[in-house]
């Protein structure tokens, strides 16, 4: 049975999962994530499983960037289109108390 993560290795891996949920970051992550790997375990079976846990953790925090910075695109857009709406409907009445 595997032994238990230490204290130590378990806040070096809360800073791999924080530093990997910014994209600028996951190279410094994944070589923080690989020294815990390399302490964690010398077997290479384990190490493959945790490399392929640790893939799917960053693309899944990419995906998650990716999606977040649409929503905020189209946010931004939903806002500009509204505040065109309100501004043509002021416009239009002005134009309809001048005549």
């Amino acid at each position: 049975m595997p032994e238990p993560l230490s204290p130590d290795q378990l806040t070096q891996l809360r800073t791999c999962l924080e530093l990997a949920h910014d994209p600028a970051q996951q190279t410094t992550a994944t070589e923080l994530f690989n020294q815990l790997r390399q302490a964690v375990s010398q077997d290479a079976a384990t190490q493959s499983l945790l490399d392929l846990l640790w893939n799917e953790i960053l693309t899944a925090r990419r995906s998650g960037a990716f999606w977040q910075q649409l929503s905020d695109a189209e946010k931004e857009m939903f806002d500009r289109v509204t505040q065109h709406s309100i501004q043509l409907q002021q416009n239009y009445l002005r134009l309809v108390q001048e005549q």
